[in-house]
């Protein structure tokens, strides 16, 4: 309907309505009385008898009985319901010209329409709520119908309709107006519907549309929040599929006024053929959440310029359709939030639209979406913000940012999974001011180029990570094949934390780059003409930058191309990813307080600056930093050369290593930097006993740029020889005297089990279970060594020949070893395996045996002083192979015998190569293996002890054991790109007392159990023990 037919409308409506109220004479007066029944039909309920269609019917009583129309046709005139109640039920039907419900001041009318064909229709206007409180109420197919309808039209007035269940209808030929001057509310529900022409929710107007099927239509204007006097509020909500369409819906339309709308739950829909404005010229909000969809044809949000208008869609399924353009802000303040999932298309998208405007839009979480068929406008004319995060995801045709002269326009993108995709061009300040931040791992796709400040008088900003004067942040991802500075001003500025961080795009124009933090790498061509400012964090360039690079700050380094270098105070030049040349086309200026930062080995090779013009020193320190290795007394190296020749010297230079002095010479167009080896021998000459001065060696192989070598040097002789000690991992070569003392205990059982053998040759089966402790001292150069070990031995032997037994034996024992003065400690897990025999004829026996066992190592070592702490574990194995033999002859008298015996042990100990585990301290050994040869000479006696029923054996041995040869271990180690050395461990006795005291009892069915304490003492320390045997005699 256009303008002109609803003024018509509305002036022949003013005309009947005042004729009415002017000329009552020419309509009779029907009062309801219910004197006699509900029904309408029956005269005695009248003051006139039945109502006609000229009458003006009056309810204004429901006693004694409330008026009831069934299954039949009523007329009235106007129908006003006052203080009464009225149901239209049955099929019954009630024609009149015009309707009220709560008609007057103060009263309380209702009316409700129930049943398929019960219907009620006004040709001219129904107001419920008139001046009092109406409430209507259609259900169970019911019909109303009339021209417009109004819900609370008059102030102080109440109007309540609600419409419920399918095929219930209100239709409105005119206009709706809920809530106009007075209170309205509207509920559709159950499958109700509700049509108009125009329809306002204003003055404090609710409209409710809930339900599948359940429908609300205007064919016009659906405005919510407006009101005459400028402070209505108007509410609608729709939820659980209802559904609402509309030629064009305006939120808050009159100044001062505020419209809300909600659209909750899948299927609940709000559908406009024309456009949306959330904030006409008032405050408007709408909310799209849990799966409901709103569309249009336009979008505005805050459209006037003194609006504000908000809009969320939050929710997977939630959606906002646009078929045209969206404009947030588009003369007032707009703000847009997808969230959680909520997506948002259009044609094209406008943040900030007019001048004056201000627009903002935020993206955030995965599956949140904004998707523009064309381009995207961040700061049309006006002020636009575009935030997408957590990763949300916006994409479109071109990206504008600050389009027009005197707009601006910002866009952050930040998070993992945050996109932003220009499937064309994006322009960063096209005619205003665009900025745009990269950020936290966020991307920005863009398929064609980026241009940066397009037009002059414009201004544009890159930033990776933050911008410059914030603090640093992760950086995110530009995706393009390059940057195109343009006629504006322009730069990139990277404030971020990563220090990788490759930026692949070339970059072309006269536009500036400023690096603030982190470490930036440029890898390919950077042709770019502008400035390039480095006042923090490090910027590597391995391609090319044609551009003059000046150093306040940070670092510049690189095996590129570097158009001219300058270096202020505070900034460091620091050629190459590693050892490397940075090449300038250009001149190179080191002035007061900066610093040329070179890095050079021991091989010859340094950092270089090759400067095709002129290098002009004006002060500045040379940093050596010179790599681990082993460096000649003297070497140099070329650092800087400048075919335009070199005027000037650095104020000094410096040298990261004690063991390195470092001097400057200048010859033509080279500076030289000359490196003297120094303190050549200071741990070894620290050292005082062999393994200090052997582990001094070592280090001092080492030492410049050695973490340990270069903190120890800071300590004093003592504090050297202290952390000597334990830098020498004594701990592995003590390990093998413990190897070596530990043979004995095979030797022993066997030894044990031939001694007790019964007198009868049938096979034996034993086991013999042994522990001990011991320690040995420390002799001045190792460190005192603990140990405990335990184990058991299995075996089995029979007689073979006249006199002689044969047999075989296995075992397992666990050992733990302690150097509590080098904080030091071992494990050591071993098998054995050995075979025996033994003779004895005469009183002349022999004693013969061969044992292999295996040993699986692990060790621990903790190094400490002031400075430097390390730990350092490993994992090897070991073998001890041994044979062995004794003589001896026995003298018996009575119950007792008396033997001197000789024995010789000769045994191989052999150790796998392996690299510890941990810090700089970590040392890798040599393989090795050491002999022995043990002698023992002694002598035994036993004595038969009667036990009633069991006889008993006392028996006990002392004896010398000797060792030949060298008797301290050694271990060759040496410290990561070091040389050999070799450190000693705690010697084994070269004598020794020899002590056994047991006995042994025959049990009954062929038994036998002993148990016995041995001991070896020497001079140097003790190893004390306890054993145990059993066995059987088949």
């Amino acid at each position: 309907m256009s303008q002109a037919e609803r003024s018509l409308r509305f002036l022949l409506r003013s005309t009947a309505l005042v004729g009415i109220a002017v000329f009552p004479s020419m309509a009779t007066a029907a009062d309801w009385t219910g004197a006699v029944s509900s029904d309408w039909f029956t005269a005695g309920n009248w003051s006139t008898g039945v109502p006609t269609g000229a009458d003006i019917v009056n309810i204004n009583t429901a006693t004694p009985n409330a008026a009831v129309v069934g299954a039949a046709a009523a007329q009235a005139n106007s129908l006003r319901i006052g203080d009464g109640t009225l149901t239209i039920q049955s099929g019954g039907g009630v024609s009149s010209v015009i309707g009220y419900i709560g008609y007057g001041s103060g009263t309380t009318g209702t009316v409700t329409v129930t049943g398929a064909g019960s219907s009620w229709a006004n040709s001219g206007d129904l107001d419920v709520g008139e001046q009092g409180t109406g409430t209507l109420t259609i259900l169970n197919g019911g019909k109303v119908s009339n021209s417009d309808g109004y819900l609370g039209r008059i102030d102080g007035s109440t109007g309540i309709a609600t419409v419920d269940g399918a095929g219930s209808s209100w239709i409105n030929s005119g206009d709706l107006d809920i809530g106009r001057g007075g209170s309205g509310t509207l509920t559709i529900q159950n499958g109700g519907m509700v049509s108009n022409d125009y329809a306002t929710i204003g003055g404090a107007g609710t409209v409710t549309v809930t339900g599948a099927g359940s429908s609300w239509t205007s064919a016009g204007l659906l405005t919510v929040g407006r009101d005459h006097a400028g402070t209505g509020t108007g509410t609608l909500t729709i939820q659980n599929g209802g559904a609402v369409s509309s030629d064009t819906g305006r939120i808050g339309k009159d100044s001062g006024t505020t419209g809300t709308v909600t659209v909750d739950g899948a299927g609940s829909s709000w559908t406009n053929s024309g456009t949306l404005e959330v904030g006409y010229d008032a405050t408007g909000t709408l909310t799209i959440q849990n799966g409901g969809a709103v569309s249009n044809a336009i979008g505005h949000i805050g459209y006037e310029a003194d609006s504000t208008g908000t809009v969320t869609v939050d929710g997977a399924g939630s959606s906002w359709t646009n078929g045209g353009g969206l404009h947030v802000g588009n003369s007032g303040t707009g703000e847009l939030t997808i969230r959680k999932g909520g997506t948002v298309s259009d044609s094209s998208g406008y943040i900030g639209y007019n001048s004056g405007s201000t627009g903002t839009v935020t993206v955030t979480d995965a599956g949140s979406s904004w998707a523009s068929s064309s381009h995207l406008f961040a700061g049309y004319a006006g002020t636009g913000t575009l935030t997408i995060e957590s990763g949300g995801v916006v994409r479109n045709l071109g990206g504008y940012i600050g389009f027009q002269s005197g707009s601006s326009g910002t866009v952050t993108v930040s998070g993992a999974g945050s996109r932003w995709h220009n499937a064309a061009d994006l322009y960063i300040g096209n005619s205003g001011s665009g900025t745009l931040t990269i950020q936290n791992g966020g991307t920005v796709k863009v398929v064609g180029a980026v241009i940066v400040a397009l037009n002059a008088g414009s201004t544009g900003v890159l930033n990776i990570g933050a911008a410059s004067g914030q603090a640093a942040v992760a950086p995110g991802t530009l995706d393009a094949l390059g940057v195109t500075f343009a006629s504006g001003t322009d730069r990139i500025v990277f404030n971020h934390t990563a220090s990788d961080y490759t930026f692949a795009p070339g970059i072309s124009g006269a536009g500036s780059v400023t690096v603030e933090a982190g470490t930036t790498i440029f890898t390919n061509v950077k042709s770019y003409s502008g400035p390039t400012t480095i006042n923090g964090g490090k910027l590597v360039v391995d391609g090319l930058i044609a551009s003059s690079t000046t150093i306040n700050g940070g670092t510049l380094a690189g095996t590129g191309s570097v158009g001219s270098v300058t270096v202020n105070s505070g900034g460091v030049v620091a050629p190459g990813n590693s050892i490397g040349t940075l090449h300038v086309p250009g001149n190179t200026t080191f002035n007061v307080g900066s610093n040329y930062e070179v890095e050079l080995n021991a091989a010859g090779a340094s950092d270089l600056i090759d400067a095709v013009g002129t290098a002009t020193i004006s002060g500045g320190t040379v940093q050596a930093i010179a790599a681990p290795g082993q460096y000649a007394a003297s070497t140099q190296y070329t650092i800087l050369t400048a075919a335009g020749g070199v005027n000037g010297t650095f104020t000094g230079v410096t040298v990261n290593s004690a063991f390195l002095a470092a001097s400057l010479d200048y010859v033509g167009d080279d500076v030289l930097l000359s490196l003297d080896r120094i303190n050549a021998a200071m741990f070894n000459n620290a050292g005082e006993t062999p393994n200090q001065q052997a582990a001094g060696a070592g280090l001092d192989s080492v030492a410049v740029g050695n973490t340990i070598a270069e903190k120890l040097a800071l300590q004093s002789d003592s504090a050297k020889r202290a952390a000597l000690d334990q830098l020498s991992g004594e701990l592995h070569a003590s390990i093998k005297t413990a190897g070596l003392e530990d043979s004995r205990f095979v030797r022993e059982a066997i030894t044990d089990r031939l001694l007790a053998l019964p007198a009868a040759d049938a096979p034996n089966f034993w086991i013999h279970g042994f522990g001990a402790v011991g320690t040995i001292d420390s002799d001045g150069n190792a460190a005192e060594f603990g140990r405990t070990t335990g184990g058991l031995f299995v075996g089995a032997d029979g007689v073979i020949a006249d006199g002689w037994r044969l047999g075989l034996l296995g075992g397992y024992s666990i050992g733990n070893h302690d150097v509590p003065g080098r904080v030091s400690s071992a494990s050591a897990e071993s098998y054995d395996a050995a075979i025996y025999t033994g003779f004895e004829a005469g009183g002349l026996g022999f004693k013969l045996g061969a044992d292999y066992a295996v040993h699986s190592i692990v060790t621990d070592r903790t190094i400490a002083f002031t400075g430097f702490s390390d730990e350092n574990v490993a994992a090897y194995a070991s073998r001890t192979a041994q044979v062995f033999g004794e003589i001896g002859y026995k003298f018996e008298a009575g119950p007792a015998w008396f033997e001197p015996y000789a024995a010789a042990a000769y045994v191989s100990h052999s150790t796998d190569g392996f690299s510890e585990a941990g810090g700089a301290s970590a040392l890798t050994a040599e393989a090795d293996t050491l002999a022995a040869t043990f002698t023992t000479l002694g002598f035994r006696a036993a004595t038969s002890v009667d036990l009633g029923e069991a006889t008993g054996t006392l028996r006990g041995s002392l004896g010398w054991r000797h060792a030949f040869g060298d008797t301290t271990p050694t271990s060759t180690v040496a410290f990561s790109g070091g040389e050999l050395f070799t450190v000693a461990g705690v010697p084994w006795a070269a004598d020794a007392a020899v002590v056994d005291l047991g006995f042994d009892i025959a049990l009954p069915g062929g038994a036998t159990f002993g148990a016995s304490y041995s001991g070896v003492i020497s001079e140097g320390g003790y190893d004390y023990g306890a054993k145990a045997e059993l066995a059987w005699q088949f």
